[in-house]
C-alpha cells in the first residue's frame, strides 16, 4: 500500500540555576521538559521520539519514564564533601496529551495527565579519573493516570553501580 503518515513532534528542555560553590559547591536547579503526545484529532502520529537522548539522566534516575509525551518538571540539588557527589531529585510527571495513553503507563485514564512523582537520591565516591562507585534510591509514587490500571504502581529501587573508564 502507498498510504502515507505524517510525523510532526516538538521537545522543549528549560533549565534554569544557581551554583553556590562556598556552600559544598552546591547547585540548586529547576529543569522543565515537555514533549509531544499524539491528540485524537492529530491527522498523523505526534508522539516525540528522542532516540538516543537519555531519559535516564534526565526523567528520573528509575527509568521508569520515557520520552514521548511526557511533561517533567524537576527540582534538582546537587553538593560535593571531599571525594563524595550527593544529588536529590524531586521529578512531577504529567501526560502532554491526555488522550494519547501509548507511552508511560499504557493503558491509562484518558481524563487525567497525573503520572505520578518521583523522588531520587544518589551518592557517588569517586576513587580516580576512571573509577568511581554509585549508590542511588529511588521511589515512584503513581499519579491518577496510572491508578487503577495495574500499569505501573509505586515501586522502589535500590541500585549500586560502579563505573570503570579505561
Amino acid at each position: 500500500t502507498t498510504t502515507k503518515t505524517d510525523y510532526a513532534s516538538t521537545m522543549m528542555d528549560f533549565t534554569v540555576g544557581y551554583t553556590l560553590a562556598s556552600f559544598m559547591n552546591s547547585r540548586f536547579y529547576l529543569n522543565y521538559h515537555t514533549d509531544s503526545g499524539t491528540s485524537s484529532s492529530a491527522a498523523g502520529n505526534e508522539t516525540y521520539d528522542g532516540f538516543y537522548y537519555s531519559a535516564h539522566a534526565y526523567a528520573g534516575l528509575m527509568d521508569i519514564m520515557k520520552w514521548g509525551n511526557l511533561t517533567d518538571t524537576s527540582l534538582n540539588w546537587t553538593f560535593e564533601s571531599g571525594k563524595m557527589n550527593f544529588a536529590f531529585n524531586y521529578h512531577i510527571f504529567a501526560a502532554t496529551e491526555k488522550e494519547d495513553v501509548s507511552t508511560n503507563g499504557g493503558a491509562a485514564d484518558a481524563e487525567k495527565t497525573d503520572i505520578g512523582t518521583e523522588i531520587d537520591f544518589k551518592a557517588t565516591h569517586k576513587y580516580s579519573d576512571s573509577f568511581k562507585i554509585s549508590a542511588l534510591f529511588g521511589q515512584f509514587s503513581s499519579g491518577e493516570r496510572l491508578t487503577g490500571t495495574g500499569t505501573i504502581a509505586d515501586k522502589q529501587k535500590l541500585t549500586l553501580e560502579g563505573t570503570w573508564t579505561f
